[in-house]
C-alpha cells in the first residue's frame, strides 16, 4: 500500500499531490470552480471537467480517449478492461471516494473542513497519480452537488 496526501496550494484553487515531502502533480481548478480544471505533472497538463447537469460524470484527458472516465457509481480507466466501482459517501466536512476494490484500489478521505485528503493506493495503476487526483476533482464535484443538494432541501 502507498500512502499519499493532497494539500492545499499556495496557488489560488490549486491541490498538491504528494508522496512525503515529494510533489507528484497538482490539480488546478477552473474559474467555474469543480466544473472544469487541469491536472499537471513535470510539463504534461491534462483538462478535466465535469458535466454541470450531472456533476458525477467526470473526465479527464479527451473524451474520445480518457485516461478516466466517472460515472455515478463506476469508472473507466485507461488500461483496465472492465469498469471499477466508484463509489462516494459524506458531505461538508467528512467524505470517503473508493475507486475499484480488494488488491487494486484508492481511497481517498477527508476529515474536518481543512483543505486536504489523505490516500492509500493498493496495487499498480498506470498513471497513478493522474488517476488519484481525477478521483479527488470527482469527490469534489460530487461534494460539491450533495453540499448543495443539502442545504437547498429541508431535511436532507
Amino acid at each position: 500500500m502507498t500512502e499519499l496526501a493532497i494539500n492545499r496550494s499556495v496557488e489560488p484553487r490549486t491541490w498538491a499531490l504528494q508522496e512525503g515531502y515529494r510533489l507528484l502533480a497538482y490539480l488546478q481548478l477552473g474559474r467555474s470552480g469543480a466544473n472544469s480544471g487541469e491536472i499537471k505533472r513535470d510539463d504534461e497538463v491534462w483538462q478535466i471537467s465535469s458535466r454541470r447537469r450531472r456533476p458525477e460524470e467526470v473526465v479527464l484527458g479527451e473524451p474520445a480517449d480518457p485516461i478516466v472516465a466517472f460515472d455515478r457509481d463506476q469508472a473507466a480507466v485507461r488500461g483496465i478492461l472492465e469498469p471499477l466501482p466508484w463509489t462516494f459517501s459524506g458531505r461538508l466536512s467528512r467524505s470517503r471516494a473508493v475507486l475499484g476494490s480488494g488488491d487494486k484500489a484508492i481511497t481517498l478521505e477527508t476529515a474536518g473542513w481543512r483543505p486536504q485528503a489523505t490516500v492509500d493506493v493498493q496495487g499498480e495503476w498506470e498513471e497513478r497519480d493522474l488517476v488519484v487526483l481525477a478521483c479527488f476533482f470527482a469527490a469534489i464535484a460530487r461534494r460539491r452537488r450533495s453540499t448543495f443538494v443539502g442545504s437547498a432541501v429541508p431535511g436532507t
